[in-house]
């Protein structure tokens, strides 16, 4: 996404990764500047994200974020999103919790 003629935020999408989920899209990532955030740009992260998506094929969608990473779990359910699971996770040796939203276009 360009803000006057800035690049402001990406988001990047895909099939699946995880074989449990074959025939699911995913959302691998929606990112902005922080001094973006909360200011409506990404909701057309989202819906062109969704969009490209559902264009391809992929009705049910799903993404992983952070159980910590409170702003952006109060996004995606924002954004039709619900809680699903969770996993453990090691990022730099910190050990972390993963949480999943999925996403079905009715």
């Amino acid at each position: 996404m360009i803000v006057k003629g800035e690049y402001i935020g990406t988001s990047g999408v895909c099939p699946a990764r995880d074989e449990k989920m074959s025939g699911w899209g995913e959302i691998m990532s929606i990112y902005l500047l922080p001094e973006y955030f909360g200011k409506g740009f990404g909701k057309p992260l989202m819906d062109n994200s969704i969009s490209f998506l559902l264009t391809r094929g992929y009705a049910n969608i799903y993404v992983w974020v952070l159980e910590l990473n409170v702003m952006a779990r109060r996004f995606y359910e924002k954004n039709g999103f619900v809680l699903s699971d969770k996993k453990p996770n090691s990022i730099g040796g910190k050990d972390l919790v993963s949480v999943r939203y999925i996403y079905s276009h009715k």
